[in-house]
Parts: structure tokens; sequence; C-alpha cells
């Protein structure tokens, strides 16, 4: 530039009016467009033109990282793609670091490409360097005027640049607010978690123009990382692997803030490298994360502020989406529960219960199968019991598969998720499954099914809350149903006891026991076998469907089931017999441990056979035909016979044990005896009437002492009364019971003579003696009279002893008071010689129980 002629006032003028007009073009590159890159190609475009360069460049220094970034090119000769990336990067650094406005040496890299002149202008605010202006031409070189245009040039540039970034961070910041503020009102509009997560991951798809956005939360119970919003707008997701998505979501919840990440493989296969991603994190908790992946057009910092912004807003949505999800989730388990004991209270059917507690189930939680099982009361093994298929998919399952499912969920202990290779080969690859226990009682299982959907933790707890309401129902149902068959039980035991009591003839009571038991049990023909006389062969005595053993087939399979029932000792099932029976169930019957016939039904239609209901009440009926029907004439004597002498109650004890009450026999017993002293005297001076009422209310009042320690009354002879202790049932404690009845004896009769005192009559005490011995004892007498009673010495020693004592005294021998002595209060009497006995003997008087 040096050596050039001065420029006339013409050339002067012109010059300006080429710098004015350069100006005013940049200025209305500056109105027309804020936006810094578009601003910078139309200067460039424009100087380059003006100052007839070959090719311009503009670059812009990165407010952040402080690098030199080419921003625009104007290539007018078409050389800048052969030039390499880094002589570009060096020349506009070079342009940077300029204080002014220069010009350059041409390097021999551009020489060689025809460009041998070079004009370069810093663009600088008040020594805050934005960038740089650099203009290239081939044979001319660039002259004084250039440089003044471009200087002109780069006073607007400067300034505009600085203009274009100010309203780029505006502008930016602007995105930013009106993110947040979208956040802020999906928050405010949405409460339902899903649906929240949804809209806030396709606010930020759509203002980062990204190709997939995922969302997850940490499950705030297990620490799991779940996903729980998809936005995908290139169809990238549904064709990817679970564990590449699960593993993507925990790596980008373990970060600290907003940061790049490398995009999987697979994701990069489906045209998503790059990936930008966030954690959700308020006060140190881990709340989960935001992940966006882009085409070809990477993420910038922008994003990254933008992304920031977004995730200053939703994670106080997610805790707000958290705590109403947490609310939703109780409503859910407090619905079901509900929905639960409302099914409860409409049936009382286990199977309507089952049935019903299934649909629910299925509905509540999105599933496609639900199966319900009970562990079978008798048998023990896991039943399958309910069925909700929604996709018509139960009758593809192989059955041993779900069985061995079915008894895996019953052997949990608490919800939990299962795997099953076989059921994932047939579409049903998730499975939850939770036991029904009660008291640490096996009840069964509750299992459910999908083909697509995972069951997350929120199924597992709103399963729970199904299964703590649902095991007590069937507990209920259950006890309900045995409540039940123990009334259907009951009534038809009290049918059939009414049938005995009704004084029928015996085959006309066969044949009404018959009808109950067909009535009881829906059975066609009910039928009764008994042993002949010689107790070798079983002979038909009661049937209600003659015709059906008219056959010799028949009779004969009935004959080889009741044979069978006879040889096991035990109930007999048999279903489908022949054509014509298709169904029997019988069972022995048994009379004091001797097997006298067997019992039994038949149906000759239905689909299914007797179930464990129908043996449950046949064994009720057998129970009440072998004690009650066939009931002995021997044990119909014990009862009448020694129900003048023990109570009820040691009668029942009688008839349930298998003695001979009557046979007379040797036993060690105790036997008391009771009179009161000065009787005669009295009888002398008082009305018959009222002695016969104080007789009667004294024997009443000792017999009722007597019966409650199960002694037993042997006589009353006037005023004296005789009760055994020993027989005839067998008591160890004999001796004390003798002992304890007396004492109480005396206060009953204390009681007894202060009424009768206070009426005006006279009242005797009694005096009682207690001896200790072995005795004969049965049923003595003729065939005309026959009593139940003790004899022998032992026996008339304790009517001495009733002699010599005093009223309100209690004696005992020396042989009972050494069976007795730890358990009174006894003072030892002189010796005492008694009738009947060559020497005296040793007696106690007992005042008290220890």
């Amino acid at each position: 530039m040096e050596g050039e002629d001065r420029p006339t006032l013409e050339q002067k003028l012109a010059q300006k009016e080429k710098e004015l007009e350069l100006i005013l073009a940049i200025d209305r590159i500056c109105d027309a467009t804020a936006d810094v890159g578009e601003m910078l190609s139309a200067v460039v475009e424009v100087v380059a033109g003006s100052l007839e360069a070959d090719l311009g460049l503009a670059s812009l220094v990165n407010e952040e990282t402080g690098a030199v970034e080419l921003q625009a090119v104007d290539d007018r000769a078409g050389v800048s793609g052969r030039l390499g990336q880094e002589l570009v990067q060096q020349m506009l650094e070079r342009a940077t670091a300029l204080d002014g406005v220069s010009s350059l040496e041409s390097l021999p890299e551009l020489r060689e490409h025809g460009l041998g002149h070079l004009l370069a202008a810093p663009l600088a605010i008040e020594d805050r360097r934005l960038g740089a202006l650099l203009l290239l031409r081939g044979e001319r070189a660039f002259t004084a005027a250039d440089v003044d245009l471009m200087r002109a040039a780069v006073g607007q540039a400067d300034s505009a640049v600085m203009h274009a970034r100010t309203y780029e961070r505006l502008h930016r910041h602007m995105r930013e607010l009106e993110v947040i503020y979208q956040v802020d009102r999906i928050r405010d509009v949405t409460v339902e978690p899903h649906s929240m997560l949804s809209a806030i991951i396709n606010v930020v798809v759509e203002e980062l123009e990204a190709g997939l956005g995922l969302v997850s939360l940490v499950d705030e119970e297990t620490g799991a990382v779940e996903l729980k919003a998809i936005d995908d707008r290139v169809g990238a997701f549904r064709r990817l692997e679970w564990a590449v998505v699960q593993q993507l979501m925990e790596q980008a919840t373990a970060l600290e803030g907003v940061s790049f990440m490398r995009s999987p493989s697979e994701l990069q296969a489906r045209g998503l490298p790059h990936l930008l991603a966030a954690p959700l994190i308020i006060g140190g908790q881990r709340l989960g994360a935001l992940v966006l992946l882009r085409g070809e057009d990477g993420f910038g910092q922008a994003d990254v502020d933008l992304l920031e912004a977004v995730v200053s807003q939703a994670d106080s949505a997610v805790v707000q989406a958290r705590t109403y999800q947490r609310l939703q989730q109780r409503n859910r388990e407090l619905e079901a529960i509900y929905q639960v004991d409302r099914i409860r209270d409409a049936t009382t059917d286990t199977q309507e219960l089952l049935s019903s507690i299934a649909n629910m189930v299925t509905s509540s939680l999105g599933a496609d199968l639900c199966l319900m099982s009970l562990v079978g009361e008798e048998s023990g093994a896991a039943e399958l019991k309910a069925i909700d298929d929604r996709l018509g998919v139960f009758g593809r399952l192989e059955r041993d598969v779900v069985q061995r499912v079915v008894e895996r969920s019953a052997a949990l202990d608490q919800v939990s998720l299962l795997e099953e290779p076989a059921l994932k080969q047939k579409g049903m690859g998730h499975l939850l499954a939770a036991p029904l226990i009660v008291g640490g009682e096996r009840l069964g299982s509750l299992l459910l099914l999908n083909s697509h959907r995972r069951f997350g933790p929120a199924d597992m707890r709103l399963l729970e809350a199904v299964v703590s309401q649902a095991d007590s129902a069937v507990v209920h149902a259950r006890t309900y149903a045995r409540l039940q068959q123990r009334n259907k039980e009951l009534e038809v035991i009290y049918r059939v006891d009414r049938v005995r009591d009704s004084g029928l003839d015996f085959d006309s009571m066969l044949n009404a026991v018959l009808n109950e038991l067909c009535q009881a049990i829906e059975a066609e023909v009910g039928f009764i076998m008994l042993f002949d006389r010689t107790g070798q062969q079983l002979e038909l005595k009661a049937s209600t469907g003659d015709n059906i053993f008219a056959m010799a087939e028949h009779y004969h399979l009935v004959e080889e089931a009741a044979e069978e029932a006879l040889y096991l000792g035990d109930l007999v099932n048999r279903p489908a017999l022949s054509a014509e029976i298709h169904s029997l169930i019988c069972v022995p019957l048994v009379l004091r441990e001797e097997i006298i016939g067997v019992f039994g039904a038949i149906n000759r239609r239905g689909l299914e056979g007797f179930g464990q209901e129908d043996e449950r009440l046949l064994l009720a009926i057998t129970s009440q035909v072998d004690t009650a029907i066939f009931e002995s004439l021997e044990r119909q004597r014990i009862r009448s016979t020694f129900s003048r002498y023990v109570s009820p109650k040691v009668v029942d004890l009688m008839l349930r044990t298998d003695q001979d009450f009557l046979k007379a026999d040797r036993a060690l017993l105790t036997v008391l005896f009771s009179d009161m002293r000065g009787f005669t005297s009295i009888t002398e001076r008082t009305d018959p009437d009222i002695l016969m009422s104080f007789l009667n209310e004294h024997l009443a009042a000792m017999t009722e002492v007597i019966d409650r320690y199960e002694g037993t009354v042997d006589k009353f002879v006037g005023d004296e009364v005789v009760a055994l202790f020993g027989a005839p049932m067998p008591m160890e404690d004999h001796a004390r019971r003798a002992v304890c009845t007396a004492l109480e004896m005396q206060q009953a009769h204390q009681k007894l003579m202060a009424a009768w005192l206070k009426a005006g009559h006279e009242a005797v005490p009694i005096g009682i003696g207690i001896n200790t011995g072995e005795m004969i004892v049965g049923n003595i007498g003729c065939q005309r009279q026959m009593d139940y009673t003790a004899i022998g010495d032992n026996m008339n020693l304790a009517s001495r002893i009733c002699g010599v004592a005093r009223g309100g005294q209690v004696l005992v021998s020396q042989t009972t008071y050494q069976l007795i002595c730890q358990d009174v209060v006894a003072h030892e009497l002189p010796l005492v010689q008694v009738k009947g006995k060559a020497r005296p003997v040793q007696l106690y008087e007992v005042v008290a129980l220890v």
C-alpha cells in the first residue's frame, strides 16, 4: 500500500460514499436478523463483495471456552474446500489476535491455491475480543482504501456481533423461561405421575429437537430405577433390549449434573449417536433421570443450559408426582382392600369368592392372566381353583408347567417376582406371585402373568394389600363352608336320630335311614349290607333302588366295592364303575370294634362322582348308624340300670367304655355311710308329711354332692345314705373324692338344719363314716330284683365307723387315711372297738382339706 498516489477529492468522496454504503448495508443486515451465524454470513458476503475478495471468513470467540470458531464463509473462487481445517484455524486465530485492521503476509499453502494477499480485522469492543473478519485475494493486493473499507465494516460489525450475542443470550433465556413455564404449567394441571412425566418429556423432546426422550424414577422402597415415560419420535425404542434401556437409565441417574454421554451402540445403530442426560436430584436424594438422544446434529451448550432449566423445575415436579403417586397407590390399595371386603360380604361360596377376587385383581393390576389356588385341606396339595384369562392363553399352557408354578407360588413367604422359561416361551414372561398365609398356615396362592408389561414395586405393594385381605376372606369362606358342612352333618344326624327314636321296626328303620342318606348326598340309591349269622357272607339288608341290584353284574360290582371297604377298613369312593353305575361310595359299619356290614350310596348318572363333602356326610351318618340305630341291648340295659345310681355324666362315661359293668367283680373301692343322729327320736314327735319333706330334702342334697364327685349312690335306707367311689367307673383318687364328698355333705346338711330350725322344726346332724378296701361289686340279686351294690367286710366296717361318728363328724379308717393324709387336716382318735372286729380299729376325724 506504500507508494500509492494521494487520492483526489473526488476519490475521497467516492471512498466515503463506498464506506457509508457498506456501513448501511451492514446496518440493514443487523436490523434484518438477530441470529449471529446468519448475520455474520451476510456481513462476510457484503464485505467480501465490496472489497472484491476471492474468499471471506468470519470467526467468533466461544464465550465459555475461549476457542476461536469459524462461523461464516464467502467463497467466490471455490477454494475453501481445498484448504485444510488446521490452516483455516491458524489464520483465524492470527486475525483474532490483531490489534486492528492489518494486511498479513500470505502463507505458502495459501499461495499454492492462488491466494497471495490477506486482509484481516479483529472484532473487539473495549479489549473484549469477539472474533475476526479475514479476506483473501489472488494477484491484486489490498489498498489503503480497502483497509479503510474493512475498518468501516468492522466498526459496524463488532457492535452488531455484540448486539446479536446479547439478543441470543436473551433469546436463550426466554426459551429457558418458556420451558420452565411449560413444566410448571404441566405440574399445576396434571397430578397423575405418568401423565405428568409424559407431558414433561414431550416438551423437552420438542424444545431440544431430540429423536428420543426417556424419564426414569428411583423407587422409594426398593431403590430400583424404573422407566416411567417415553417420547419416541423416530421409532427406535420399541426394538431395544430392556437391559440396554435399564443400564442407560441407571448410568444417567448416577450423574452429578447435565452431561454428554456415549450413546449405546444399539441406539447409534438406530441413528441416535448423540446423548444428553440429566439426573433429577433434590437435597442429595436421587429421584431419577432425563435422557435425550439426537441424530446427526449433536447437542450444544444451549441445549445443556435448556436441559438444566428443565431439570430445575422437573425435580420438584417429580417430588410432587411422587407424593401424588404415594396417595394414588394408597388409594388403589385401599380400594382393592374395600373391593375384597365387599366380595367377602357378598358371598360365602369359596369358589365364587375366588373367582371374584381373581377378576378384581386382574383388572386392578392390568394383568393378562390370574390363577388362584388353594391348598386342599385333606390332600395338602396346591389345587387350581379360579382363572381369569383376558387373552385366552390358558388353554395353550401345559398343565404340568402351570401346576409347578402354582406350587412354587404357594411355597413363597412373601409377594415375589418369578421366572418360568416354559411360560416365557408361550409369551407369558412376567410373573408376580403371592402366597396366602394366615397364622402360619398356607392356604394357597395368587399368581399374575403378563405377556409384555413387567410388574413393578407398585404392583407388588398393591398385590400385598389385596392378599392382606384375601387370605382372611378365604379363611372366612372356608370357615363358613365348614360350618355349613357341619350344620348339614348335624341336621342329617338329627334326622337320623329322630328315625331312631320313632319306634319303627328294624327293617323300616333301615329304609328310613337310607332315605335320609340319599337326600343328604343327592344319591339315587342307598344300601346297607350286613354279615349273615355265620359272619362270613355279606347280605343286602336294605336298599332304596332294588332294580339296580336285580342284575347279577351290578350286584357283583357293589359287592366288590363293599368287600374292598371291609378289607381296607375305610371309606371307598369309586367313580365310573360301569355304564349303569356311574359312581359308588361306601364305608364299613363298626360296632364295638367289630365290623358288622357296609353302608353306601350309588349314582347312575352325572358328570362327577361323589366329592369330599359327600364323604364327610356319609361318615357322619354312619357314625350315627353304628352308635345309635345299632346300639346294643346290653348298652341300653347299662343305661337303664345305672341311671338310678350315678349321674348322667358317669353313665355317658360308662357307655363310652368297653366294659361289662353288670358283672360282679372284686375291686378296691372307698365306701361312704351317712346317718342322721337322733332321727328315730324325732320321727315320734314330727308330722309324717313334714318328716317326709325333711327326709327328701336331705337325700336330694346329699345325692347332688355325691354326683358332683362322680360317686355312685348305692342305696338309701331310711335316713341312711350309702355311696361308692371307684365303681362302676374306676377312679384313682376314689378315697379323696369320698372325703371331699363327706365334707361338702356336712356343709350342705348344716344349711338344711338352719332352714329347718328357722321354720320351727327340729333338726339333727349327720355322722359320716368312710372306709377303703377290697369289695365285691356288681349287679347282685335275683331275676325278680337286681341291684348294683357292693358287699364284703370292708363294706361292713364303713357302716360300723359311721355308727361311731357323732353329729357333724367325718371319720375315716386308717386305710383311707393313708391314701389322703397329704390332702387333709385330721385328728387321730383313740382306738375304738367296733362290732365284728376282734381288735380295736384306728380312726381319724377329718376336719378340712389342706
